[in-house]
């Protein structure tokens, strides 16, 4: 995991941590903040010339969402997403040489870190989000990008729910080429 995502990754934990042990656990007012937690796999693919055309892997994904107030029905979010691959990844020292005699470079592995804003119905059943995300890379520096997720929660207890989702990152410029990344994930969410 790149550093620019290992840092995030520790501000929410503490965060959410101290939100919800401070939370009164005999409320029946669901917490504002909720943090979820899921992995899957996710699909990567980059217009430039690269060992790999494109790359699957295992991810996972940390997000905390905070609502912000009532809205059409449900409630406007704010939030903070970080993934990364969490599969190991076998490269080898192969060089294969491009029309420049350069070594044609294997194809990135990302981690993410992004803000959203969106919305989730009052059942706290479905939710959606948008918004900036920065991408980091093994090869590059780091890049701009925007993201978008939807997940769907099947309530398990007041405060857990499991969740599955669908999540997209597409990234303009990243080192010349243009990337997108979609992928699925199943977790939990704690409220």
């Amino acid at each position: 995991m790149t550093s620019l995502v290992k840092l995030p990754c520790i501000l929410i934990c503490v965060a959410c941590a101290n939100e919800l042990v401070a939370q009164d656990t005999s409320a029946l007012r669901p917490s504002r903040l909720s943090v979820e937690l899921s992995m899957g796999p996710a699909y990567s693919r980059g217009s430039g010339e690269y060992l790999e055309e494109s790359e699957s892997a295992l991810w996972g994904n940390l997000l905390a969402a905070i609502r912000v107030r009532s809205f059409a029905g449900g409630f406007l979010l704010g939030a903070l997403n970080a993934g990364t691959r969490i599969t190991p990844r076998a490269v080898t020292a192969i060089c294969r040489l491009d029309a420049n005699g350069d070594c044609i470079p294997h194809f990135p592995t990302f981690g993410i870190v992004g803000l959203g804003l969106g919305w989730e119905n009052a059942l706290a059943t479905r939710r959606i989000l948008t918004g900036p995300a920065v991408v980091d890379s093994d090869v590059a520096e780091a890049s701009l990008g925007w993201h978008v997720r939807f997940d769907l929660a099947g309530i398990l207890t007041r405060r857990v729910a499991l969740v599955a989702g669908a999540r997209a990152t597409f990234v303009p410029n990243h080192r010349g080429d243009t990337f997108g990344i979609v992928g699925a994930g199943l977790g939990f969410r704690i409220r």
